[in-house]
């Protein structure tokens, strides 16, 4: 059921995206996340590791026919503009977490409570799935992120840290 509040004169939707018609908005929306990131500090690495290739149109499908992972569609005033896709992760303990994997936003929506309403929604999900807690990831730099995710109370529990290493020279001494 879509979550819909007024923000000034915007109308603010966030629905799960539950139909085939929304993976189209979704690769758009992912491919644009995709690009921002790219150009972010440590950005370039997040994507090898986690994300080599975009879902696209076919990858949300699978995710929405799976049933596992939830993925959530925000409009303003009806157009599509935002995202979020989170998963339950099982820990040996036998609790979980609900894994935030993206929650973006064009640039030129934000400000305006979209990023919010998605976010509450990940939350109340998280919570109704008994998960012990909510992980996301924040790139080193991007405080924008970092202060977003503080606002809903989640703190930094880790810190990884990188460094790129060259091969030695061909014919060179090890």
């Amino acid at each position: 059921m879509p979550v819909t509040e007024q923000v000034g004169p915007l109308r603010v939707t966030v629905t799960v995206a539950a139909a085939a018609g929304d993976c189209g908005a979704l690769a758009a929306l992912e491919d644009a996340a995709r690009r921002e990131v790219a150009n972010q500090r440590g950005g370039a690495m997040l994507l090898a590791i986690h994300w080599p290739e975009a879902l696209g149109h076919a990858g949300f499908g699978r995710l929405l026919d799976g049933g596992a992972a939830r993925v959530w569609l925000g409009a303003v005033d009806g157009a599509p503009l935002g995202f979020a896709l989170a998963r339950p992760l099982a820990l040996a303990d036998g609790r979980s977490l609900a894994v935030v994997d993206a929650l973006y936003v064009l640039p030129e929506a934000r400000g305006v409570g979209l990023g919010e309403a998605l976010m509450d929604e990940v939350l109340a999900w998280a919570a109704d799935a008994g998960a012990a807690g909510v992980d996301a990831l924040a790139l080193p730099g991007d405080r924008v992120t970092k202060n977003f995710f503080e606002r809903y109370g989640m703190t930094a529990r880790a810190l990884q840290v990188h460094r790129a290493v060259e091969p030695p020279p061909a014919g060179g001494e090890t």
